[in-house]
């Protein structure tokens, strides 16, 4: 298991532990809607993209150069991955003159994960 997945899932352990997630308050996926979160893993099977929510799950909200930056990525790249991102519902985006900024949808990601993980 790679160092970038590892973070992630300890991140993940430690937002649901302390936050109760509920799906009124959460404008997350259904837990029947297996096509969104295949998405949603599909997205993340990409080490860049993983790269990427690990970064915005630590760091918040970050601009695109900000990203492009810590990532080394160029900003072509960064615009493809974070088009798949966004359609995945994995980030929120927002653009404040030129500058385009990104944030983790949290909540989607922690109702994913707890999906796989809650007693049936």
């Amino acid at each position: 298991m790679g160092v970038q997945f590892k973070s992630l899932i300890l991140y993940l352990e430690t937002f649901m532990s302390g936050h109760e997630i509920k799906s009124a308050f959460v404008d997350a996926i259904d837990k029947s809607d297996t096509e969104q979160r295949a998405k949603i893993f599909a997205s993340l099977a990409d080490p860049t993209r993983l790269g990427i929510v690990e970064l915005l799950s630590l760091q918040g909200e970050l601009s695109s150069s900000e990203i492009a930056n810590q990532t080394e990525i160029s900003l072509a790249l960064l615009c493809h991955h974070s088009k798949i991102l966004a359609e995945s519902g994995l980030v929120y985006t927002r653009k404040d003159g030129q500058t385009r900024y990104y944030r983790l949808n949290q909540a989607l990601l922690a109702t994913c994960f707890a999906s796989l993980v809650e007693p049936k």
